[in-house]
């Protein structure tokens, strides 16, 4: 429904067509009456304000023709019996007006249901169209080819991954630079320098406590074959790498304490000094000594660090690759015991167990001992319920 201002709804409702007030009328309905005032009239895309503008003025022309001046009809030669008859046209003209807009007074309210209804429903489906062509692609995109488009979608997001690659960067360099300033410039705790944040993480994650520029490369001389110079490679080892990792490790997959997950990281470093005094290092070279079974277990969990034993093998000074053959001899096993007893003559009380089954035996004396064949008179073996006897073959 078309809403008026005050002024326009009095100025409007003086003007009716057929019984009826223009401002009533659709925008059709007032086209039809000015067409029928005005055949040549193409302004039928105006709105409705206009349309009522110009329809009151062929309206008030209208007027003005009927409303002759006495002397024009006198002059014209009209007779007083000819007014008489005018004046009744007019009369039963404006009674036939009066009726009608009693008649259309009566069905206003009628006609204005029925108006918004028709509105509504134009208002409806104008709502459709326009969510009809928000779903429509533009016509651009339309000419385009999917293959140009994907392309596009693709260029996108390559410059969104960039983007937020190099914010990652800016970043860790920031990040990076901060870590240079605190390493240049260690701050002090109670007139101590504090440790940096590289050194507390080598303490915790198993990394050399000495820095790289402190180690320096072993060479072994002739005459330093001695118990002293093994003791001296010993302390080397202990104090500038840190075994932490590798406890943690031993800790939670083999369920040992921890009292014997340090005399096992011992004897595994007087292992090391006695390969390196021994010259057993060389990996085209088979290797000379055999490590007894929980110092190579030892030595295999440090293994799988590769980073910790790098670090480790650069404390100790010389580069040892883990070689173990499966098929270890007596003899080679025997020899290493008696270079311990040679190279660390004050810890031969770890050669006194005997059984290999003892709880935290790293030297055990019975290691690689060949068992006995059995004797002809002993009986077989009887075969379980579950197990599954082969055929002998003819």
């Amino acid at each position: 429904m078309f809403k008026f201002t005050e002024d326009e709804d009095i100025y409007y409702s003086k003007y009716f067509v057929d019984g009826e007030c223009i401002k009533e009328l659709s925008n059709t309905q007032i086209i039809e009456q000015i067409k029928k005032r005005d055949p040549l009239f193409a302004g039928s895309k105006l709105t409705k304000i206009p349309l009522l503008d110009t329809l009151v003025e062929l309206l008030d022309k209208e007027k003005q023709k009927m409303k002759t001046p006495t002397k024009n009809n006198n002059a014209n030669g009209q007779t007083p019996s000819k007014k008489r008859n005018n004046q009744s046209i007019v009369n039963e003209t404006i009674s036939q007006g009066s009726n009608k807009k009693r008649n259309t007074r009566e069905n206003y309210f009628d006609q204005e249901e029925v108006e918004q209804e028709e509105e509504e429903e134009e208002e409806e489906e104008e709502e459709e169209e326009e969510e009809e062509d928000s779903f429509k692609l533009p016509k651009e995109i339309e000419q385009l080819g999917i293959k140009e488009l994907e392309s596009i979608l693709r260029t996108k997001r390559l410059k969104q991954e960039l983007d937020s690659k190099n914010k990652e960067i800016n970043s860790l360099e920031n990040k990076v630079r901060e870590l240079e300033k605190i390493t240049k410039s260690p701050a002090k705790v109670n007139g101590t320098p504090s440790k940096s944040t590289t050194q507390r993480a080598a303490d915790s994650s198993g990394a050399p406590r000495l820095n790289s520029s402190q180690i320096e490369p072993l060479i072994v001389k002739p005459e330093d074959l001695n118990s002293t110079f093994a003791l001296k490679i010993y302390n080397r080892v202990s104090k500038g790498f840190n075994f932490h990792k590798v406890a943690h490790k031993l800790a939670s997959d083999y369920h040992m304490d921890g009292e014997t997950i340090d005399r096992i990281q011992k004897e595994f470093t007087k292992f090391m000094v006695l390969k390196v005094l021994d010259n057993d290092y060389d990996v085209k070279l088979p290797s000379k000594l055999v490590p007894p079974p929980l110092i190579h277990k030892f030595w295999k969990t440090l293994c799988l660090d590769t980073f910790g034993y790098s670090q480790f093998l650069k404390v100790l000074g010389v580069n040892v690759h883990h070689k173990y053959d499966e098929n270890n001899d007596r003899l080679d096993y025997i020899r290493t015991r008696d270079l311990y007893r040679d190279y660390f003559p004050n810890s031969v009380s770890e050669l006194e167990h005997k059984n290999i089954m003892e709880n935290g035996s790293c030297w055990p004396w019975d290691y690689l001992v060949p068992t006995p064949p059995p004797s002809p008179n002993s009986k077989p073996s009887t075969p379980s319920k579950g197990s599954v006897q082969t055929p002998k073959r003819k």
